[in-house]
Protein backbone atom coordinates (compact mmCIF):
# COMPACT_ATOMS: atom_id res chain seq x y z
CA UNK A 1 0.00 0.00 0.00
CA UNK A 2 1.27 3.50 -0.82
CA UNK A 3 0.27 6.90 0.52
CA UNK A 4 1.70 10.28 -0.46
CA UNK A 5 1.45 13.88 0.77
CA UNK A 6 3.23 16.77 -0.91
CA UNK A 7 6.67 15.40 -1.77
CA UNK A 8 6.62 12.71 0.91
CA UNK A 9 5.83 9.13 -0.13
CA UNK A 10 5.39 6.27 2.32
CA UNK A 11 4.83 2.58 1.48
CA UNK A 12 4.05 -0.44 3.65
CA UNK A 13 3.44 -4.10 2.90
CA UNK A 14 0.22 -5.49 4.40
CA UNK A 15 -0.76 -9.15 4.56
CA UNK A 16 -4.47 -9.60 3.65
CA UNK A 17 -6.34 -12.75 4.59
CA UNK A 18 -9.93 -13.77 3.70
CA UNK A 19 -11.97 -14.97 6.64
CA UNK A 20 -14.64 -17.59 6.04
CA UNK A 21 -18.17 -16.52 6.83
CA UNK A 22 -20.87 -18.66 8.47
CA UNK A 23 -24.36 -17.16 8.42
CA UNK A 24 -27.90 -18.20 9.32
CA UNK A 25 -30.57 -17.26 6.80
CA UNK A 26 -34.15 -17.32 8.04
CA UNK A 27 -36.75 -14.82 9.15
CA UNK A 28 -36.36 -13.14 12.52
CA UNK A 29 -40.00 -14.07 13.19
CA UNK A 30 -41.23 -17.61 12.52
CA UNK A 31 -44.98 -18.28 12.51
CA UNK A 32 -46.92 -21.53 12.43
CA UNK A 33 -45.94 -24.99 13.62
CA UNK A 34 -42.62 -25.48 11.84
CA UNK A 35 -39.91 -23.72 9.88
CA UNK A 36 -36.44 -24.22 8.49
CA UNK A 37 -33.06 -22.68 9.30
CA UNK A 38 -30.58 -22.37 6.41
CA UNK A 39 -26.87 -22.01 7.13
CA UNK A 40 -24.36 -20.79 4.55
CA UNK A 41 -20.57 -21.09 4.63
CA UNK A 42 -18.60 -19.12 2.04
CA UNK A 43 -21.87 -18.69 0.08
CA UNK A 44 -22.35 -22.47 -0.02
CA UNK A 45 -25.26 -24.12 1.77
CA UNK A 46 -23.96 -26.46 4.47
CA UNK A 47 -25.44 -28.77 7.11
CA UNK A 48 -23.79 -27.85 10.40
CA UNK A 49 -24.50 -29.10 13.89
CA UNK A 50 -27.68 -27.36 15.04
CA UNK A 51 -28.83 -26.79 18.59
CA UNK A 52 -31.12 -24.48 20.52
CA UNK A 53 -29.07 -22.80 23.24
CA UNK A 54 -31.91 -20.75 24.75
CA UNK A 55 -35.69 -21.16 24.81
CA UNK A 56 -35.58 -24.92 24.41
CA UNK A 57 -39.06 -25.30 25.86
CA UNK A 58 -40.50 -23.37 22.91
CA UNK A 59 -39.16 -25.50 20.05
CA UNK A 60 -36.96 -28.38 18.91
CA UNK A 61 -34.57 -28.53 15.96
CA UNK A 62 -33.43 -31.61 14.01
CA UNK A 63 -30.13 -32.40 12.31
CA UNK A 64 -31.18 -30.72 9.03
CA UNK A 65 -32.28 -27.47 10.68
CA UNK A 66 -36.05 -28.00 10.69
CA UNK A 67 -37.65 -26.30 13.69
CA UNK A 68 -40.80 -27.69 15.30
CA UNK A 69 -42.60 -24.91 17.19
CA UNK A 70 -44.08 -25.94 20.51
CA UNK A 71 -45.05 -22.56 21.96
CA UNK A 72 -44.72 -18.85 21.29
CA UNK A 73 -41.52 -17.22 22.61
CA UNK A 74 -37.87 -16.58 21.87
CA UNK A 75 -35.22 -19.14 20.97
CA UNK A 76 -31.55 -18.88 20.13
CA UNK A 77 -30.33 -21.18 17.39
CA UNK A 78 -26.65 -22.07 17.19
CA UNK A 79 -24.97 -23.51 14.08
CA UNK A 80 -21.46 -24.94 14.23
CA UNK A 81 -19.51 -25.90 11.11
CA UNK A 82 -15.77 -26.54 10.95
CA UNK A 83 -14.22 -24.09 13.44
CA UNK A 84 -16.99 -21.52 13.07
CA UNK A 85 -20.09 -20.89 15.15
CA UNK A 86 -22.96 -18.52 14.52
CA UNK A 87 -26.11 -17.83 16.56
CA UNK A 88 -29.42 -16.14 15.82
CA UNK A 89 -32.37 -15.17 17.98
CA UNK A 90 -35.77 -16.05 16.51
CA UNK A 91 -39.19 -14.98 17.74
CA UNK A 92 -41.70 -17.84 17.50
CA UNK A 93 -45.44 -17.37 17.11
CA UNK A 94 -47.23 -20.70 17.46
CA UNK A 95 -50.26 -20.87 15.13
CA UNK A 96 -51.69 -24.30 14.43
CA UNK A 97 -53.20 -23.42 11.03
CA UNK A 98 -50.16 -21.46 9.88
CA UNK A 99 -47.07 -23.18 8.51
CA UNK A 100 -43.73 -21.60 7.68
CA UNK A 101 -41.15 -23.25 5.45
CA UNK A 102 -37.75 -22.15 4.18
CA UNK A 103 -36.15 -24.13 1.37
CA UNK A 104 -33.01 -23.85 -0.75
CA UNK A 105 -33.86 -24.21 -4.43
CA UNK A 106 -31.70 -26.00 -6.99
CA UNK A 107 -30.41 -22.68 -8.34
CA UNK A 108 -29.15 -21.61 -4.91
CA UNK A 109 -31.99 -19.20 -4.17
CA UNK A 110 -33.75 -19.33 -0.80
CA UNK A 111 -37.55 -19.21 -0.51
CA UNK A 112 -39.48 -18.68 2.71
CA UNK A 113 -43.23 -19.36 2.56
CA UNK A 114 -45.85 -18.71 5.24
CA UNK A 115 -49.24 -20.37 4.61
CA UNK A 116 -52.46 -19.90 6.56
CA UNK A 117 -55.36 -22.33 6.03
CA UNK A 118 -58.96 -21.48 6.94
CA UNK A 119 -61.83 -23.98 6.95
CA UNK A 120 -65.01 -22.31 5.69
CA UNK A 121 -68.55 -23.03 6.85
CA UNK A 122 -69.53 -24.56 3.49
CA UNK A 123 -66.82 -27.22 3.82
CA UNK A 124 -64.35 -25.55 1.48
CA UNK A 125 -60.89 -24.40 2.56
CA UNK A 126 -58.93 -21.28 1.76
CA UNK A 127 -55.14 -21.36 1.86
CA UNK A 128 -53.32 -18.02 1.65
CA UNK A 129 -49.55 -17.96 1.40
CA UNK A 130 -46.82 -15.35 1.09
CA UNK A 131 -43.41 -16.32 -0.31
CA UNK A 132 -40.18 -14.34 -0.34
CA UNK A 133 -37.35 -15.55 -2.56
CA UNK A 134 -33.79 -14.25 -2.48
CA UNK A 135 -31.72 -15.23 -5.49
CA UNK A 136 -27.96 -15.81 -5.47
CA UNK A 137 -27.42 -12.53 -7.35
CA UNK A 138 -29.27 -10.56 -4.67
CA UNK A 139 -32.50 -10.06 -6.61
CA UNK A 140 -35.77 -10.90 -4.87
CA UNK A 141 -39.31 -12.02 -5.68
CA UNK A 142 -42.46 -11.61 -3.59
CA UNK A 143 -45.43 -13.92 -4.29
CA UNK A 144 -48.97 -13.92 -2.91
CA UNK A 145 -51.05 -17.07 -3.54
CA UNK A 146 -54.64 -17.95 -2.70
CA UNK A 147 -56.10 -21.45 -3.20
CA UNK A 148 -59.81 -22.21 -2.81
CA UNK A 149 -60.51 -25.96 -2.47
CA UNK A 150 -64.07 -27.30 -2.65
CA UNK A 151 -65.44 -30.44 -0.98
CA UNK A 152 -65.39 -32.36 -4.28
CA UNK A 153 -61.64 -31.80 -4.58
CA UNK A 154 -61.79 -29.12 -7.26
CA UNK A 155 -59.75 -26.00 -6.64
CA UNK A 156 -58.74 -22.62 -8.03
CA UNK A 157 -55.35 -21.05 -7.37
CA UNK A 158 -54.43 -17.43 -8.16
CA UNK A 159 -50.81 -16.36 -7.73
CA UNK A 160 -49.17 -12.95 -8.25
CA UNK A 161 -45.39 -12.41 -8.22
CA UNK A 162 -43.52 -9.11 -8.06
CA UNK A 163 -39.79 -9.14 -8.82
CA UNK A 164 -37.24 -6.63 -7.53
CA UNK A 165 -36.58 -5.41 -11.10
CA UNK A 166 -40.20 -4.31 -11.41
CA UNK A 167 -41.43 -7.15 -13.60
CA UNK A 168 -44.44 -9.21 -12.51
CA UNK A 169 -46.29 -12.41 -13.38
CA UNK A 170 -49.79 -13.78 -12.82
CA UNK A 171 -50.75 -17.47 -12.70
CA UNK A 172 -54.19 -19.06 -12.48
CA UNK A 173 -54.64 -22.82 -12.00
CA UNK A 174 -57.98 -24.64 -12.10
CA UNK A 175 -58.26 -28.28 -11.02
CA UNK A 176 -61.49 -30.19 -11.70
CA UNK A 177 -62.92 -32.87 -9.43
CA UNK A 178 -61.78 -35.57 -11.90
CA UNK A 179 -58.16 -34.43 -11.57
CA UNK A 180 -57.87 -32.65 -14.91
CA UNK A 181 -56.40 -29.16 -14.72
CA UNK A 182 -55.56 -26.05 -16.70
CA UNK A 183 -53.04 -23.36 -15.91
CA UNK A 184 -52.16 -20.04 -17.48
CA UNK A 185 -49.19 -17.79 -16.70
CA UNK A 186 -48.62 -14.29 -18.07
CA UNK A 187 -45.44 -12.29 -17.52
CA UNK A 188 -45.35 -8.48 -17.60
CA UNK A 189 -42.57 -5.92 -18.06
CA UNK A 190 -41.94 -2.92 -15.80
CA UNK A 191 -44.61 -0.95 -17.67
CA UNK A 192 -47.26 -3.61 -17.03
CA UNK A 193 -47.31 -4.78 -20.64
CA UNK A 194 -47.47 -8.57 -21.19
CA UNK A 195 -44.28 -10.16 -22.50
CA UNK A 196 -44.38 -13.99 -22.48
CA UNK A 197 -46.74 -16.62 -21.15
CA UNK A 198 -47.43 -20.33 -20.98
CA UNK A 199 -50.45 -22.59 -20.91
CA UNK A 200 -50.63 -26.14 -19.64
CA UNK A 201 -53.38 -28.72 -19.53
CA UNK A 202 -53.44 -32.01 -17.64
CA UNK A 203 -56.23 -34.34 -18.72
CA UNK A 204 -58.25 -36.76 -16.62
CA UNK A 205 -55.67 -39.49 -17.31
CA UNK A 206 -52.92 -37.41 -15.73
CA UNK A 207 -51.12 -36.69 -19.02
CA UNK A 208 -49.84 -33.15 -19.36
CA UNK A 209 -49.28 -30.69 -22.21
CA UNK A 210 -52.22 -32.04 -24.22
CA UNK A 211 -52.91 -28.49 -25.39
CA UNK A 212 -49.90 -28.81 -27.66
CA UNK A 213 -51.81 -31.41 -29.69
CA UNK A 214 -54.64 -29.87 -31.70
CA UNK A 215 -56.97 -31.98 -33.81
CA UNK A 216 -59.39 -31.11 -36.57
CA UNK A 217 -62.72 -32.87 -37.10
CA UNK A 218 -60.96 -35.64 -39.02
CA UNK A 219 -58.49 -36.35 -36.24
CA UNK A 220 -55.57 -34.81 -38.12
CA UNK A 221 -52.89 -33.22 -35.96
CA UNK A 222 -49.75 -31.12 -36.22
CA UNK A 223 -47.83 -33.49 -33.90
CA UNK A 224 -44.68 -34.83 -35.55
CA UNK A 225 -42.74 -36.40 -32.67
CA UNK A 226 -44.60 -39.71 -32.59
CA UNK A 227 -43.07 -42.33 -30.36
CA UNK A 228 -44.14 -44.96 -32.89
CA UNK A 229 -45.72 -44.61 -36.32
CA UNK A 230 -47.36 -47.69 -37.87
CA UNK A 231 -49.42 -45.82 -40.48
CA UNK A 232 -48.11 -48.04 -43.29
CA UNK A 233 -48.20 -51.20 -41.23
CA UNK A 234 -50.46 -53.22 -43.55
CA UNK A 235 -48.12 -56.19 -43.22
CA UNK A 236 -45.21 -57.23 -41.03
CA UNK A 237 -44.81 -57.65 -37.31
CA UNK A 238 -45.70 -54.19 -36.12
CA UNK A 239 -43.72 -52.66 -33.27
CA UNK A 240 -42.98 -55.17 -30.52
CA UNK A 241 -41.77 -54.47 -27.00
CA UNK A 242 -40.90 -56.95 -24.30
CA UNK A 243 -38.81 -57.09 -21.15
CA UNK A 244 -35.59 -56.90 -23.17
CA UNK A 245 -36.54 -53.72 -25.01
CA UNK A 246 -36.35 -50.30 -23.40
CA UNK A 247 -39.11 -48.11 -24.80
CA UNK A 248 -38.41 -45.08 -22.60
CA UNK A 249 -37.13 -44.29 -19.13
CA UNK A 250 -40.39 -45.40 -17.52
CA UNK A 251 -40.52 -48.87 -19.11
CA UNK A 252 -39.96 -52.02 -17.07
CA UNK A 253 -40.56 -55.70 -17.84
CA UNK A 254 -43.89 -57.00 -16.66
CA UNK A 255 -43.80 -58.78 -13.33
CA UNK A 256 -46.80 -60.26 -11.54
CA UNK A 257 -45.38 -59.07 -8.21
CA UNK A 258 -45.36 -55.44 -9.39
CA UNK A 259 -48.23 -53.08 -10.08
CA UNK A 260 -47.90 -51.37 -13.45
CA UNK A 261 -49.57 -48.79 -15.64
CA UNK A 262 -49.76 -48.70 -19.43
CA UNK A 263 -50.99 -45.76 -21.50
CA UNK A 264 -51.40 -45.48 -25.26
CA UNK A 265 -52.48 -42.29 -27.07
CA UNK A 266 -53.33 -43.10 -30.67
CA UNK A 267 -55.23 -42.20 -33.81
CA UNK A 268 -57.05 -45.14 -35.39
CA UNK A 269 -57.65 -44.69 -39.10
CA UNK A 270 -61.05 -46.30 -39.05
CA UNK A 271 -61.62 -45.40 -42.69
CA UNK A 272 -59.34 -48.24 -43.76
CA UNK A 273 -61.19 -51.49 -44.49
CA UNK A 274 -60.89 -54.26 -41.87
CA UNK A 275 -58.60 -57.17 -42.51
CA UNK A 276 -60.13 -60.48 -43.70
CA UNK A 277 -60.84 -61.49 -40.09
CA UNK A 278 -62.62 -58.11 -39.70
CA UNK A 279 -60.68 -57.07 -36.60
CA UNK A 280 -57.59 -54.90 -36.06
CA UNK A 281 -55.46 -54.69 -32.94
CA UNK A 282 -54.10 -51.43 -31.55
CA UNK A 283 -52.33 -52.89 -28.51
CA UNK A 284 -51.79 -56.53 -27.61
CA UNK A 285 -50.13 -57.41 -24.28
CA UNK A 286 -50.08 -61.17 -23.88
CA UNK A 287 -47.95 -64.12 -22.86
CA UNK A 288 -46.09 -65.12 -25.99
CA UNK A 289 -45.11 -68.65 -25.05
CA UNK A 290 -46.61 -71.15 -24.60
CA UNK A 291 -50.15 -69.75 -24.46
CA UNK A 292 -50.58 -66.38 -26.15
CA UNK A 293 -54.04 -65.62 -24.82
CA UNK A 294 -53.31 -64.46 -21.29
CA UNK A 295 -53.13 -60.66 -21.16
CA UNK A 296 -54.73 -57.38 -22.15
CA UNK A 297 -56.17 -56.26 -25.44
CA UNK A 298 -57.29 -53.10 -27.26
CA UNK A 299 -58.74 -53.69 -30.73
CA UNK A 300 -61.32 -52.56 -33.26
CA UNK A 301 -64.19 -55.01 -33.32
CA UNK A 302 -65.42 -56.87 -36.39
CA UNK A 303 -68.38 -54.58 -37.05
CA UNK A 304 -65.97 -51.64 -37.54
CA UNK A 305 -68.07 -49.51 -35.16
CA UNK A 306 -66.65 -50.37 -31.75
CA UNK A 307 -63.39 -50.62 -29.81
CA UNK A 308 -63.01 -53.65 -27.56
CA UNK A 309 -60.95 -53.03 -24.40
CA UNK A 310 -60.36 -55.64 -21.71
CA UNK A 311 -58.64 -58.79 -20.47
CA UNK A 312 -58.42 -62.12 -22.26
CA UNK A 313 -57.67 -65.67 -21.14
CA UNK A 314 -56.41 -68.94 -22.60
CA UNK A 315 -59.90 -70.46 -22.61
CA UNK A 316 -61.14 -67.66 -24.86
CA UNK A 317 -63.11 -66.10 -22.02
CA UNK A 318 -62.55 -62.44 -22.89
CA UNK A 319 -63.89 -59.86 -20.45
CA UNK A 320 -64.18 -56.66 -22.41
CA UNK A 321 -66.09 -53.41 -22.64
CA UNK A 322 -67.09 -51.79 -25.91
CA UNK A 323 -66.53 -48.18 -26.93
CA UNK A 324 -68.88 -47.06 -29.68
CA UNK A 325 -67.14 -45.28 -32.55
CA UNK A 326 -69.53 -42.49 -33.50
CA UNK A 327 -68.09 -41.85 -36.94
CA UNK A 328 -66.63 -45.03 -38.49
CA UNK A 329 -65.89 -43.09 -41.71
CA UNK A 330 -63.32 -40.83 -40.02
CA UNK A 331 -60.15 -41.19 -38.00
CA UNK A 332 -60.63 -41.32 -34.22
CA UNK A 333 -58.23 -40.29 -31.46
CA UNK A 334 -58.17 -41.90 -28.01
CA UNK A 335 -56.09 -42.16 -24.87
CA UNK A 336 -56.53 -45.48 -23.10
CA UNK A 337 -54.80 -46.31 -19.84
CA UNK A 338 -54.93 -49.55 -17.88
CA UNK A 339 -53.44 -50.21 -14.46
CA UNK A 340 -52.79 -53.63 -12.97
CA UNK A 341 -52.80 -54.21 -9.20
CA UNK A 342 -51.59 -57.68 -8.10
CA UNK A 343 -52.27 -56.97 -4.41
CA UNK A 344 -56.01 -57.31 -5.01
CA UNK A 345 -57.31 -60.92 -4.83
CA UNK A 346 -57.45 -62.35 -8.37
CA UNK A 347 -55.62 -59.26 -9.65
CA UNK A 348 -57.48 -56.06 -10.52
CA UNK A 349 -57.17 -54.22 -13.83
CA UNK A 350 -58.72 -50.77 -14.28
CA UNK A 351 -59.27 -49.42 -17.80
CA UNK A 352 -59.93 -45.74 -18.54
CA UNK A 353 -60.61 -44.50 -22.08
CA UNK A 354 -60.71 -40.85 -23.16
CA UNK A 355 -62.03 -39.63 -26.51
CA UNK A 356 -59.70 -36.78 -27.49
CA UNK A 357 -61.96 -35.38 -30.23
CA UNK A 358 -65.03 -35.28 -28.00
CA UNK A 359 -62.91 -34.26 -24.99
CA UNK A 360 -64.70 -36.68 -22.70
CA UNK A 361 -64.15 -39.85 -20.73
CA UNK A 362 -65.97 -42.67 -22.60
CA UNK A 363 -65.20 -45.67 -20.39
CA UNK A 364 -64.07 -46.64 -16.90
CA UNK A 365 -64.03 -50.36 -16.19
CA UNK A 366 -62.55 -52.76 -13.61
CA UNK A 367 -61.75 -56.37 -14.51
CA UNK A 368 -60.24 -59.21 -12.49
CA UNK A 369 -57.33 -61.29 -13.72
CA UNK A 370 -57.63 -64.78 -12.18
CA UNK A 371 -54.01 -65.92 -12.48
CA UNK A 372 -51.45 -63.30 -11.54
CA UNK A 373 -48.61 -65.71 -12.38
CA UNK A 374 -49.67 -65.61 -16.03
CA UNK A 375 -48.90 -61.88 -16.22
CA UNK A 376 -45.17 -62.54 -16.11
CA UNK A 377 -43.18 -62.14 -19.31
CA UNK A 378 -45.99 -60.89 -21.53
CA UNK A 379 -45.02 -59.05 -24.68
CA UNK A 380 -46.51 -55.77 -25.81
CA UNK A 381 -47.21 -55.47 -29.53
CA UNK A 382 -48.37 -52.25 -31.18
CA UNK A 383 -50.31 -52.26 -34.44
CA UNK A 384 -51.17 -55.96 -34.73
CA UNK A 385 -51.95 -59.17 -32.88
CA UNK A 386 -49.86 -62.34 -32.56
CA UNK A 387 -51.49 -65.72 -33.08
CA UNK A 388 -50.70 -68.94 -31.21
CA UNK A 389 -47.78 -69.65 -33.51
CA UNK A 390 -46.27 -66.19 -33.03
CA UNK A 391 -47.37 -64.91 -36.42
CA UNK A 392 -48.77 -61.37 -36.81
CA UNK A 393 -52.43 -60.86 -37.65
CA UNK A 394 -55.24 -58.29 -37.32
CA UNK A 395 -53.18 -55.32 -38.52
CA UNK A 396 -54.24 -51.80 -37.49
CA UNK A 397 -53.62 -48.54 -39.29
CA UNK A 398 -52.70 -46.44 -36.27
CA UNK A 399 -50.50 -43.47 -35.31
CA UNK A 400 -49.09 -43.56 -31.78
CA UNK A 401 -48.58 -40.13 -30.19
CA UNK A 402 -47.61 -41.35 -26.71
CA UNK A 403 -46.92 -44.75 -25.22
CA UNK A 404 -45.45 -45.87 -21.92
CA UNK A 405 -45.37 -48.76 -19.46
CA UNK A 406 -44.14 -48.11 -15.95
CA UNK A 407 -44.23 -49.55 -12.46
CA UNK A 408 -46.46 -47.83 -9.92
CA UNK A 409 -46.99 -48.11 -6.20
CA UNK A 410 -50.05 -50.34 -5.66
CA UNK A 411 -51.02 -48.16 -2.69
CA UNK A 412 -51.81 -45.37 -5.17
CA UNK A 413 -54.23 -47.49 -7.21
Amino acid sequence: MQCSYSNVIQTKQIVVSYDNQLTIECDNVMRGTSGNVITRYNSEVVTPVYQITAGGSNATIDATGVITIIASGLITVQSTYSDYTVTKEISLIYEQNVESETIVNDDGSVTTTVTETVENQDGSTTATSVSNTTNSDGSTAYTETTTETQQDGSSTTISNTTNSDGTTSDTEISVAADGSSTSQTTNYDVNGDPTTGSNNTTDVLGNSNTQEIEYDSEGNTTVTNFTIDTTNNTSGNGEQFDGNTKVDTDYYPFDATQAFECMIHFKLDNRMPPQPDKQSTILNAKVADPAPWWGFDIRRDSDNKKLRVGTCFSDGNTKSDMITIDNPNAANVYKIKFTYNPTVPSGSTTFVAYDMLKNTNVMTSIKLFPDTDAVKNIKVTIGCNIDKNGNPQRYAIVDIYEFYIRRVDPATL
